[in-house]
């Protein structure tokens, strides 16, 4: 990426000069951007458009891209709905979107140890699916 003479080197117009420069963007917020706007907005323009190879190919990008920045809300979702603390469990940032939103879905409407939580079995119901 490259770098911007000043912005590089300050984080405000009156601050003093960094020793080291900093990028723009990191990779942790490239990758916030990216899974939460720019490719949910351009999966919707190729959707509205009936662009399906374009649509394909964002939600192969969707799926693939790597893991954002592991948080308390990852590791709150790993512990009660994987019983795992660790962030290897998590392979993509599509699958840390998806977790995320399983928490905010479920586990915010129930307390802390889960009762009357609807998502046991509303997954029990998909294993009763027959096979596609």
């Amino acid at each position: 990426m490259k770098r911007d003479e000043f912005w590089s080197w300050h984080w405000t117009f009156r601050s003093a000069r960094l020793p080291r420069p900093q990028p723009l963007l990191g990779d942790a917020r490239v990758t916030d951007l990216a899974v939460n706007v720019v490719l949910p907005w351009l999966w919707t323009r190729a959707a509205e458009g009936g662009n399906e190879k374009i649509r394909r190919v964002i939600e192969h990008r969707q799926a693939v891209w790597p893991l954002a920045e592991d948080n308390s809300l990852l590791k709150l979702a790993r512990q009660r709905l994987l019983g795992v603390g660790r962030s290897r469990a998590m392979r993509s940032a599509s699958a840390q979107q998806g977790l995320i939103q399983i928490l905010r879905d479920f586990c915010e409407h129930s307390n802390a140890i889960c009762e009357h939580c609807r998502f046991p079995e509303l997954v029990r119901g998909w294993s009763a699916l027959p096979a596609i």
